[in-house]
């Protein structure tokens, strides 16, 4: 892919780099850092994960994907493989704000469990 056809959005510098036909990637640092900003993401975004020691952590590093309806039909671990290798599915970006609504009142460590739990364990 030629870097015309990339599609880059930092949310935290807000420096863009895309093509707006294109636009699928967005760069988040971490785990932490995402549900920080969760209600400035696209309900429609996937985020993917790196795992530290097996497992994921606040601190472990995101990409969220705006997957396009072709990739919409193909399996999670695919996507990973093709657009963010050495990353895991973690969650949709919905369910992840789906979860926080009833963590509401939970302090910021609190979200961060629930949501690593659910992503763990229920999704």
């Amino acid at each position: 892919m030629g870097r015309e056809n990339q599609a880059s959005v930092d949310i935290f510098s807000g420096n863009t780099n895309f093509n707006l036909k294109e636009l699928y990637i967005m760069t988040v640092r971490t785990i932490r850092e995402c549900i920080t900003k969760i209600n400035e993401l696209s309900d429609n975004a996937v985020v993917y994960a790196k795992r530290i020691n097996g497992q994921f952590g606040s601190d472990s590093e995101t990409i969220l994907l705006e997957l396009t309806e072709e990739e919409e039909g193909l399996k999670v671990d695919a996507i990973a493989q093709m657009k963010c290798p050495g990353f895991d599915y973690f969650l949709e970006v919905l369910l992840i704000k789906e979860v926080l609504e009833d963590e509401h009142t939970a302090d910021l460590s609190q979200q961060i469990e629930s949501v690593i739990q659910y992503a763990e364990y229920d999704a």
